[in-house]
């Protein structure tokens, strides 16, 4: 199996309620899952730092993927065209 912080969501979901799948794998794609699922305070603190951080910045502070935080701007209707991810210095 491969790592589960590589797996997409689907994925994950996948291998945590296949009943062919190692126990063990089971359980560390339904942790990972759950590692992924924002909180009312992360969802707070992404939309706070949105328009001044970068995506990768946003992902490392949040302990999460970058394309977990894309997928949750997008959910929230969060305007991409404030993103300034080029020009951003630390």
């Amino acid at each position: 199996m491969i790592s589960a912080s590589e797996m997409t969501k689907r994925h994950l979901y996948e291998v945590a309620t296949a009943r062919d799948v190692v126990l063990d794998d089971r359980y560390e794609a339904a942790r990972e899952l759950q590692s992924r699922a924002l909180g009312a305070n992360m969802i707070v603190d992404l939309v706070r730092m949105w328009p001044t951080h970068t995506i990768a910045d946003i992902g490392d502070y949040l302990g999460i993927p970058p394309q977990t935080v894309l997928g949750e701007a997008n959910k929230l209707g969060l305007p991409m065209g404030l993103r300034r991810e080029a020009h951003h210095a630390h």
